[in-house]
């Protein structure tokens, strides 16, 4: 009889272990509190408006977050595709490239779910070609710098990998070559990411 009572009692501990909020679910959650560190790998898209035209781009990142929830990062954005405005005779293709630091702060809404409020420091090149019934005349490139302003919201998804949503608004300047100026790229961004935590 007492060897029963102890296979039952062991055997609960166990169970209760594997539940949610189980010793599991506290290890992983303890390693994102104040006494440890994340680092976060992102991969997205972002949705963006450039002149007249509506285009895509790709964005990779890493951050850490400390202790104190201060969030640190660096990364990079590049065009996907040639974005372009058209009029009857020529087509403008832009493509361009940034790199950026981040900062901001961690805060955790549920154990699946945080909020970064953040902001994006970014320096890149653009380069533009204007192209004549598809003909290339001339490339024109132009350095450039931003300031972006950024709110993320992450859903866990499974264990370490996440889903991420964010908007933003990307402020320009020093883009004065060619026909293009800093009110065709400033404005509203939408991203769509994957978040691993490693």
């Amino acid at each position: 009889m007492k060897s029963l009572l102890l296979i039952c009692i062991f055997s609960n501990i166990v169970f209760s272990q594997l539940l949610p909020g189980g010793s599991s679910d506290r290890y992983e959650n303890n390693k994102y509190s104040n006494n440890s560190s994340i680092t976060m790998l992102r991969a997205g898209v972002n949705g963006l408006k450039i002149s007249e035209n509506y285009g895509f781009e790709g964005e990779i990142d890493f951050t850490n977050v400390n202790k104190n929830k201060i969030v640190v990062g660096f990364g990079l954005n590049a065009t996907l595709f040639s974005t372009f405005k058209t009029n009857e005779i020529y087509s403008e293709y832009i493509r361009y490239f940034s790199i950026y630091g981040s900062g901001g702060y961690f805060i955790k809404l549920k154990n699946n779910i945080h909020f970064i409020p953040n902001i994006n420091l970014g320096f890149g090149r653009m380069n533009t070609a204007t192209s004549s019934f598809g003909i290339s005349r001339d490339v024109n490139g132009d350095f450039y710098f931003y300031l972006e302003p950024k709110l993320d919201l992450d859903f866990k998804i499974y264990k370490k990998n996440y889903l991420g949503f964010s908007t933003s608004y990307r402020i320009y300047t020093d883009i004065e070559k060619y026909k293009f100026s800093n009110s065709d790229f400033n404005g509203f961004i939408i991203n769509l990411s994957y978040k691993l935590m490693l």
